[in-house]
């Protein structure tokens, strides 16, 4: 029972958080593909409905991504603990453990999602006004003639040394010590203290691999059609070649304030949720 509990919290957290912050992190893709990108800027140029453009398939999939992250970090936890000790009592080093279990088993759905979701971004619109992007559906298929099934895994690797350290163990972690530290001993807290830890531990722990999410970008944005296509290092050869250290920070500050406002969203959807199911 606890199982489905934390599949449905967590998967209505992690689907409105998704819609709610899709804007920002369409201006982060932009920033981190080399592009030059601001909300009134895309909105002026490519209409104001193009800030969602890629959000069908993260938004289709959230409530299963979500539901596998903290279902994954329940379970892992649990393991982790003595049998019938209180998941509330872990200590933090098991808390970034099970988190760790928790970004390795989320990555082998958010690399397809997010190779989808950031060739869509990609697609600017000119003076002439808006180019249509291509739906997810024409991506994928795409990837699949040009690599087979492996093409939908384009730069899984990339994403598992961003999402097993930081959106796993260095999230749960953080999370889980700020929560702490505002809650009585034995207290759960409300909506604040939940908005305030999970805002800001989603912040820190994207902060911490900004850098490997940038090459992630390069590595997933490029065309499944095109011929010899660059891996890890070879996008952060090109980054470097164009802009230095700078360029393995391009949109950081549209990745914060997206990370604080969408994690926030979802710990408070899914700790409220818990308590009424």
């Amino acid at each position: 029972m606890d199982g489905l509990r934390e599949f449905v919290a967590g998967g209505l957290g992690g689907s409105v958080g998704i819609f709610v912050c899709q804007p920002l992190d369409m201006v982060k893709v932009r920033l981190q593909s080399g592009r030059r990108a601001t909300l009134s800027g895309i909105a002026r140029t490519e209409g104001f409905r193009s800030l969602w453009k890629g959000l069908s398939v993260p938004l289709y999939t959230s409530a299963l991504l979500n539901a596998v992250v903290f279902h994954s970090y329940g379970r892992a936890l649990g393991y982790l603990l003595p049998e019938g000790a209180d998941p509330a009592s872990a200590s933090l080093s098991a808390v970034f453990a099970a988190g760790c279990v928790s970004g390795a088993a989320s990555s082998l759905i958010t690399s397809p999602v997010d190779m989808l979701k950031i060739r869509a971004q990609v697609v600017v619109g000119g003076a002439r006004g808006p180019v249509r992007s291509p739906g997810a559906m024409e991506i994928a298929r795409r990837a699949i003639q040009s690599r087979g099934l492996p093409g939908l895994f384009n730069g899984l690797g990339v994403t598992l040394l961003r999402d097993v350290p930081s959106y796993g163990g260095a999230y749960f972690y953080l999370y889980e010590a700020l929560r702490r530290a505002m809650v009585p001993e034995g207290g759960n807290g409300g909506p604040a203290e939940h908005l305030v830890a999970g805002g800001v531990a989603g912040a820190l722990a994207w902060a911490c691999i900004y850098p490997i999410d940038v090459i992630k970008t390069r590595v997933q944005a490029q065309d499944s059609s095109a011929g010899r296509r660059k891996g890890f290092l070879g996008c952060s050869r090109a980054i470097w070649r164009e802009a230095g250290v700078k360029g393995f920070t391009r949109g950081l500050g549209s990745c914060l304030a997206r990370a604080f406002a969408l994690n926030s969203v979802i710990f408070v959807v899914y700790e409220e949720t818990m308590k009424i199911i």
